[in-house]
């Protein structure tokens, strides 16, 4: 990080575009710009994926006030209104929980990668359960919706688009 911040004021060179399309994959990525945010997670990438017929957001280790920053940007809100997946920031903590997102996200189906519960701050599968809708998963019990996907509970999460 201290190499990155030294660079700041030297750095001469062209920024990447934020966007990034290959066939059948559409890529945008934004960030809150620094000093206005000095924290790593609040300097986290948001990336939105759509593959196919399917939105992702990935939130990366973002928190609440690092996502009010990003909604104040009309592109994100529009794209926030087309994802079906939610990746939680912050592997789902409290921490990267921030409500107003859902303003404008009404994701199908939240992923949290998360590992076993260390901290009570970790327990927001629930708030994250009520502002999905749910998809249909079969079992090896049959058929269930489910709202809310754990690497903990789950293990390893892929889609086979």
């Amino acid at each position: 990080m201290n190499e990155l911040l030294a660079m700041v004021d030297s750095y001469t060179g062209s920024v990447a575009p934020h966007q990034l399309e290959l066939a059948g994959l559409n890529v945008r990525i934004y960030h809150n710009d620094y000093p206005a945010f000095t924290d790593t997670n609040n300097l986290s990438l948001l990336t939105f994926l759509d593959v196919g017929n399917v939105s992702f957001v990935l939130g990366g280790d973002l928190e609440r006030p690092g996502w009010l920053r990003l909604l104040i940007n009309p592109e994100i809100r529009a794209l926030l209104s087309r994802v079906d997946v939610f990746v939680a920031s912050h592997h789902g903590r409290e921490s990267g929980y921030c409500a107003e997102v859902f303003n404008y996200c009404k994701p199908r189906l939240v992923v949290m990668s998360d590992g076993p519960i260390q901290y009570d701050t970790q327990r927001m599968s629930t708030t994250y359960a009520n502002h999905a809708s749910g998809e249909l998963f079969t079992t090896a019990s049959g058929q269930e919706v489910r709202k809310v996907v754990t690497t903990r509970s789950d293990g390893n999460i892929f889609w086979d688009l």
